[in-house]
């Protein structure tokens, strides 16, 4: 548990506790005596879907067992960093809010705003045509702010690598207040001397005991710092030795001005700034009132900037109205997708209803399709069976018909033997037949002439009998009936005589 906050809360109701909006990636920025700068993401900046990118600054302090130097410490974080928070200056790195990176430190991790172009020394670098003139009075300008307010505020680390440029080619202070967070002299020393030569900027009066920044050792610090950005040089970079450095410092030697440094202006404010005294040195108005000629054409070129934001600021007036009703628009159309979304939720829904239905009605089909396969397999294999029964019974029956054939046929044959043989027969019996007929039709032809003849004499004698008739009657008539034979005049007298009692055929019948 953190011997800062015993609870494992961040109490200071003033600076914004981002702990739950930020990302830290483990891309390391730079390491100094007070902890470590890494890059991260905050994902809470504004509205907008892209996360901020900040800088994420992780002190580290030894901790304190004494209970009362704890209290000290605490209530002085939280004073200093509630301080740091409210201030609001052009020159100024802001303090976006505190966060818990690790639940064992013991301070806060500071959020500031990210600055692409880097500190002033590697924007000089990259940027040689770039007025260094510009960044020294930021610097001076953001410093003169700090002394100034109420109450007063020391930086206590001034130096090129802790001034930032922004987007608009702004210098602004960064790392306000880390000193002030120590307690006490000897450790503010110690730490100072590890954060990469920090004492090369450090007053002589710091050198002391019982000694803490002030507004005229920040003065001395920002006189190193223009000699570091103007000659691109640390202090005293040809002393590698620090207790070298401190004795030069505290005997009133100076950095030497070099050849390039042509600038006997800006020399003159520089020398005034780091006198061995600290009453001697500049205050901030007045090394304000000096560089201000020179960068007269920075405030007036501010000035219709500003005007020109101030005309910004009437359109982005007209463009926050526009972006309210855009804003509207979005949540009548985050609305009307949402409702479309329910409504596409619900269709699937009802299509994945559907879809289960149709496929259980699928899988009955499937299952009555197979059924009736099996029943259409079976009548198959029962119809194949009857047409192999009946097959088999056919060709008995035509077994048995060609036998009941061949019999016919022979008996046929047989027939047709006997037949032809009675034809031959009848053949030859209708020969003799036409033979004896037309022996008979000639004998027909010979009786009919008898007949004929026999018709003649028949008439002859009727005619005769007629003429005798009355005759005869009349002699009947007188005697005794007597039956005679009368002679048969076709017959031959060998013949019977015909009975005259029996009426006479006709003369063409045969017997």
């Amino acid at each position: 548990m953190s011997d800062l906050f015993p609870y494992g809360q961040l109490p200071i109701s003033t600076v914004p506790d981002l702990s739950d909006q930020i990302e830290l990636t483990t891309e390391l920025i730079g390491r100094g005596g007070y902890g470590s700068v890494y890059k991260g993401r905050w994902f809470g900046a504004a509205a907008n879907a892209t996360p901020a990118i900040i800088a994420i600054k992780i002190i580290e302090l030894r901790p304190l067992r004494d209970e009362a130097k704890r209290t000290r410490r605490f209530k002085k974080i939280t004073r200093e960093l509630s301080l740091w928070c409210s201030i609001q200056h052009e020159n100024i790195l802001p303090l976006l809010g505190i966060a818990r990176i690790n639940a064992d430190t013991n301070v806060p991790a500071f959020l500031c705003p990210w600055m692409e172009n880097g500190n002033a020394k590697e924007f000089c670098e990259h940027n040689p045509d770039f007025p260094p003139i510009l960044i020294l009075y930021d610097i001076i300008n953001g410093l003169h702010y700090l002394h100034t307010s109420q109450p007063e505020i020391v930086h206590g680390d001034i130096k090129a690598d802790n001034v930032l440029i922004n987007n608009r080619r702004e210098a602004c202070l960064c790392d306000f207040g880390l000193s002030r967070f120590l307690i006490d002299n000897t450790l503010w020393k110690t730490t100072a001397t590890q954060a990469g030569g920090t004492l090369r900027w450090m007053a002589p009066e710091l050198f002391e005991d019982a000694t803490t920044p002030t507004k005229e050792s920040d003065i001395y610090a920002y006189a190193m710092t223009c000699y570091e950005i103007l000659s691109g040089d640390i202090p005293f970079k040809s002393v590698p030795n620090e207790v070298v450095i401190i004795k030069k410092v505290t005997e009133g030697q100076r950095p030497d001005r070099i050849e390039s440094f042509h600038s006997d202006f800006m020399w003159d404010i520089i020398t005034r700034c780091w006198e061995q005294e600290p009453e001697g040195r500049l205050p901030t108005e007045k090394v304000l009132e000096l560089l201000r000629p020179a960068v007269d054409w920075k405030i007036d070129w501010k000035k219709e900037v500003e005007e020109a934001q101030a005309k910004i600021g009437q359109k982005d007036v007209a463009l926050a109205k526009v972006e309210k009703e855009m804003t509207v628009l979005k949540e009548q159309m985050a609305e009307a997708l949402a409702k479309a979304e329910e409504d596409l939720k619900a269709l699937k829904e009802e299509k994945e209803k559907a879809l289960a239905k149709a496929e259980e009605g699928l899988k009955v089909s499937r299952e009555d399709k197979d059924a009736a396969l099996a029943k259409v397999e079976e009548d198959l294999k029962a119809l194949k069976e009857a047409k192999e029964k009946a097959l088999a019974k056919a060709e008995e029956d035509l077994k048995v018909s060609r036998e009941e054939k061949d019999a016919v046929l022979a008996k046929a044959e047989e027939e047709i033997k006997v037949l032809r043989k009675d034809k031959a027969a009848a053949e030859r019996k209708k020969n003799g037949v036409e033979w004896k007929y037309e022996r008979k039709v000639e004998e027909i032809q010979r009786l009919e002439a008898i007949v004929a003849e026999m018709g003649e004499q028949a008439s002859k004698f009727e005619k005769e009998i007629e003429r005798l008739q009355p005759k005869i009657s009349s002699e009947v008539d007188a005697k005794q009936p007597k039956t005679k034979q009368v002679m048969d005049p076709t017959k031959s007298p060998d013949q019977k005589p015909i009975d005259s009692g029996q009426p006479l055929q006709a003369h063409g019948e045969l017997t």
